[in-house]
């Protein structure tokens, strides 16, 4: 786990310093879902856990999904989120990083 700064001496989580991003910085969003998958994959470190085929399958399933709640529960369902449950990892702050990741729902 990475940690950004300190506060009073205790150090904080930042999900931008786990992904190796400076907190000031911008970040390229990725374009294919192909490219999530791996991204997540290794962000999450997935490799015994899900393939790449099953993490594509399941953000295609939640981005089908239009209202947020949809798509957490989609998420949640899907076999991302009991790979991301196996890890035994924030299960909260996971879940919104993927979800932050996706492309927006049609309006």
């Amino acid at each position: 786990m990475k940690f950004s700064s300190t506060n009073a001496g205790v150090a904080t989580f930042s999900p931008r310093a786990a992904m190796g991003v400076a907190d000031g910085a911008v970040r390229e969003p990725i374009a294919h879902l192909g490219d999530l998958a791996l991204a997540f994959r290794d962000e999450f470190k997935l490799g015994g856990t899900i393939d790449e085929t099953d993490i594509l399958a399941s953000l295609q399933l939640i981005i089908g999904q239009d209202a947020p709640s949809e798509r957490w529960l989609a998420l949640f369902n899907s076999p991302l989120g009991a790979a991301l449950r196996s890890r035994g990892r924030d299960l909260n702050t996971a879940m919104g990083f993927v979800l932050s990741q996706l492309p927006k729902a049609p309006s």
